[in-house]
Formats: C-alpha cells, structure tokens, sequence
C-alpha cells in the first residue's frame, strides 16, 4: 500500500480517537459540489480518517459537509481541514484520507448547508 504523507513522525495525535467505522454522505465544496460515498473509520474534533473514491493532494484543504445515516440521530456536519495522508491501495479499492480538521461544527438544517456554502 502507498501512502503519502506530511510528517513521517510517529502519532501526532492530540485528541484521544474514536473509532466509528459508519458509511456517510460528504458534499466537498471544491470538487464540484456531487455528493461522495465514504466509510468514516474514526473521528474527533481534531481529525478523521475516511476511505472514499476522492483522491485529494497531501496539504490541500478540503471543506465539505458530511451527514450520517438517520439511524445513527446525527445531524448535518460541516468540516474543514488540511490532508496529512492519502493512501492509495490497490486498483478498485477506496483511497484512505487523513484529515487534520481547523473547523467542525454541527448544522442545524439544509437551510445552514445552503449559507455554509456561500461562504
């Protein structure tokens, strides 16, 4: 597997990670406002780690808004961050993206995803 990352320097973790492993939806801004499949693996006010057919460069900036499945009772999140690492598996399988996230907050309805991407 191939990963190209920012810091090659051991875990640079300053929150504690939670592992989520749940599908989501993501809307990235830059990437033409289509909505993307992903596979969050874990999350915290800090960063994730997701796996999608999003192919980002290593220091670009992605914002987009992620929602969850209704099951789960979360609401529309809207993100921002820098990519630490993109790995790149095999040929068909999802890219795996790390994210250092500067923003994370939560949107109350459609209406604030529509004001958040005016921004």
């Amino acid at each position: 597997m191939a990963a190209t990352t920012l810091s090659m320097v051991g875990n640079l973790r300053n929150c504690e990670r939670r592992f989520v492993r749940m599908p989501s939806w993501m809307i990235f801004y830059s990437y033409g406002m289509k909505k993307h499949v992903a596979m969050v693996r874990d999350l915290n006010r800090s960063g994730m780690y997701f796996y999608s057919n999003l192919l980002p460069e290593v220091g670009s900036e992605l914002a987009f808004v992620m929602r969850f499945p209704r099951w789960t009772n979360f609401g529309l999140l809207a993100c921002k961050g820098t990519v630490l690492r993109v790995e790149r598996p095999k040929e068909g399988a999802a890219v795996g993206v790390a994210l250092k996230l500067s923003r994370f907050w939560a949107l109350r309805d459609a209406a604030s995803f529509q004001a958040v991407a005016l921004q």
